[in-house]
């Protein structure tokens, strides 16, 4: 496009500065994301709009076209770098002076402004669904965020210990015994699952040794493990989890099909949604012979397990922290707060309360 905004406007300035510190702080270069054409609007202008059409189209990458107001779904982008760093450049190099347009400081300050009432009152406003508490912060980058808690008042963090095969397993071994008529059909697992129990107590050494051998960074280690987790295949069909995780490397999905651990954690993992099935409700289908059979657990329905079952322990953390006045800002299976907690009342709190037994990080924020 032909238009160039006038830089030397404070109107335009100031929009153009809230935009950098909005894709800077929410929007990933290398994970596509949904975003409704309102939450653009709001922080980058309007789409019809010269300066907001400008914004859009210097600063963000559309990877998914798709959408539909029917059904809630909205296209997906990922932040344009290289518009985002030229845009940076060019701003320090006119009318702003250089040292407001560092990154770090635009990110700050966008996050600062759009949420000051709720981060000086310690009350934040959230949207229940699917099981899940869920606020706009919750989508800022790590880094940036933790620098705005500190800075006001929520200096420490926890999060739960490997939560999602903690929970499953400890609840697979809860299931009640289970009859059809008089046939005995299901009671809890009482099955020894190695892969399981090694990586919730050496976590970090398990993702290290995984990412050493298949040559990929830990932190993507640690998102294929949560994806078998959560009922993810290995395979090389592109529509896969695994395969998107990867970039389509299928010589890495070949590798990891013949991992030792990866075999035994896979084992494992049935192991455990074979003893939680039955507590699911049952769909049947026609299967391509003509037979009737039950339908396998989705990836979504066991999504859905784990996101209540961690719902029931935040729930009670909850409690806990407004029992003793601790105000805090929630994310899912972890949270900042302003006093530091007595970890082993709140583990026993929570053990009391709904049954499992959790282990708890702390960071104290500087």
């Amino acid at each position: 496009m032909n238009y160039i905004p006038n830089i030397n406007e404070p109107r335009v300035q100031k929009r153009i500065k809230k935009a950098l510190g909005f894709v800077g702080a929410c929007i990933k270069e290398d994970k596509p994301h949904a975003w409704s054409t309102r939450y653009l609007d709001k922080h980058l202008g309007r789409n019809d709009n010269n300066l907001g059409n400008w914004l859009r189209s210097n600063l963000l990458i559309c990877t998914n076209e798709r959408y539909s107001m029917d059904s809630g779904i909205c296209k997906q982008y990922i932040k344009n770098k290289t518009g985002y760093d030229e845009l940076v450049s060019f701003m320090k190099s006119t009318a702003i002076s250089p040292s407001v347009l560092q990154v770090n400081n635009l990110i700050k300050d966008w996050v600062q402004d759009e949420y000051k009432d709720e981060l000086k009152n310690k009350e934040f406003t959230y949207k229940d669904k699917s099981s899940r508490l869920w606020h706009p912060l919750q989508n800022v980058r790590k880094e940036q965020k933790l620098i705005v808690f500190s800075e006001n008042g929520l200096k420490y963090q926890y999060d739960i210990e490997c939560c999602a095969p903690t929970l499953i397993y400890q609840y697979s071994k809860q299931i009640p015994e289970i009859l059809n008529g008089d046939t005995y059909v299901q009671g809890p697992n009482e099955e020894y699952l190695p892969a399981m129990l090694k990586y919730i107590s050496n976590r970090y050494e398990v993702r290290q040794q995984l990412a050493n051998d298949a040559e990929i960074s830990v932190d993507l280690a640690k998102e294929i493990i949560n994806a078998l987790l959560n009922g993810a295949k290995l395979s090389s069909h592109s529509d896969s989890a695994i395969y998107q995780l990867l970039g389509g490397d299928v010589a890495r999905i070949e590798y990891l099909k013949q991992n030792e651990f990866i075999k035994q954690l896979k084992l494992d993992i049935k192991t455990c949604w074979d003893y939680i099935k039955h507590t699911l409700p049952k769909t049947m289908i026609v299967d391509k012979n003509k037979r009737t059979r039950t339908k396998p657990i989705s990836s979504k329905q066991k999504a859905g397990v784990y996101f209540d079952l961690e719902r029931q322990v935040l729930n009670s953390v909850i409690t806990y922290l407004s029992n003793t006045n601790n105000k805090h800002f929630l994310e899912h299976d972890g949270w900042v707060c302003i006093n530091e907690i007595d970890t082993e009342e709140l583990i026993k709190w929570v053990k009391n309360s709904t049954g499992f037994d959790i282990k708890l990080d702390r960071n104290i924020l500087l």
